[in-house]
């Protein structure tokens, strides 16, 4: 179409696309003939004073045989201005899909997954600070913490990515984060066996001075943590254990020892308290939430400021 035809349909804002590439170059020099043509009469009822369109822009190719880059100008400022913002929203966009994470608009969370991802040392029990419901900070909590932690000085954990619809088999010393927002209660786990005792040290990125779990929320997290995990070939479920309380990890006929953790990873130490229970679901799921939620340990962490 002429470019008055465009205007007459798209309010002067050229919209191409170029289905090959033997047919840009002359399509984009054509383009460029018609926005140099100036004055260009508006011909769109919403602007029938103007002599040119606010909306006209002129592209300069860098290099005219491949068009491999080009200077975009702009009539109007607020156009370029507009367009600035949007270029830049991309930009992270694509910074935060590098991180191979895709976010839900928290890049506090992208970014301290790629972070611990890459260096476990730089989180440790000893910078962890136990969060109870009542009472004062356990040390006898930060020393089974410390005991079981994942990763020592000399190795670090694998980091396997959560695709949804395909399990992967628990392996100790792995980092496992899901690339779906909203994921149940965590962001991200790190699983570890010793002997027949197993340890989740789940992550729960915030910047909020709170982050209570609702009962359907954990309902979901059982629920997703046996579709997504195995052990053995079999699928890997949370119970809860029918005497003396605490949980239990079961897969096939084999059921052992399981301790929970939840580390609330902040900044400027705004989540220092415990987190109780939002109680919200039905009757039975209630009663299968609290008691699995009563048994989960919980810790605060800063996220290193020099970071």
């Amino acid at each position: 179409t002429t470019w008055n035809e465009s205007a007459y349909f798209f309010g002067n804002i050229p919209r191409h696309i170029f289905t090959n590439a033997a047919g840009a170059a002359a399509a984009l020099d054509d383009i460029r003939a018609q926005l140099q043509m100036l004055p260009v009469e508006a011909t769109t009822a919403m602007e029938p004073t103007m002599d040119v369109n606010d909306k006209l822009v002129m592209y300069n190719p860098s290099d005219a045989a491949e068009y491999t880059g080009s200077m975009i100008s702009f009539k109007k400022g607020y156009i370029s201005d507009e367009v600035a913002r949007k270029v830049f929203k991309k930009s992270v966009d694509e910074w935060s899909k590098l991180m191979r994470y895709t976010p839900s608009g928290n890049i506090f969370e992208a970014a301290v997954h790629e972070f611990i991802g890459a260096h476990p040392n730089a989180l440790s029990a000893a910078s962890m600070a136990h969060m109870p419901a009542d009472g004062a900070p356990s040390t006898t909590k930060k020393a089974e913490l410390a005991n079981m932690w994942p990763v020592s000085a000399s190795n670090a954990w694998d980091v396997v990515v959560l695709n949804p619809g395909q399990p992967v088999s628990l392996k100790s010393g792995s980092y496992y984060y899901p690339r779906v927002p909203n994921f149940p209660v965590v962001d991200s786990l790190v699983y570890k066996k010793k002997g027949k005792e197993h340890l989740l040290l789940c992550f729960q990125m915030t910047l909020a001075d709170t982050h209570k779990p609702t009962t359907s929320a954990i309902t979901n997290f059982v629920e997703e943590f046996e579709k997504t995990f195995t052990l053995n070939g079999k699928a890997a479920k949370i119970v809860c254990a029918k005497s003396g309380g605490g949980l239990q990890l079961k897969w096939g006929k084999t059921i052992e020892s399981l301790r929970v953790s939840v580390v609330y990873i902040t900044r400027d130490e705004v989540l220092k308290k415990y987190q109780n229970i939002d109680t919200s679901g039905g009757a039975g799921e209630e009663k299968m939430a609290k008691w699995l939620w009563a048994a989960v340990d919980q810790y605060w962490c800063d996220f290193p400021k020099d970071v």
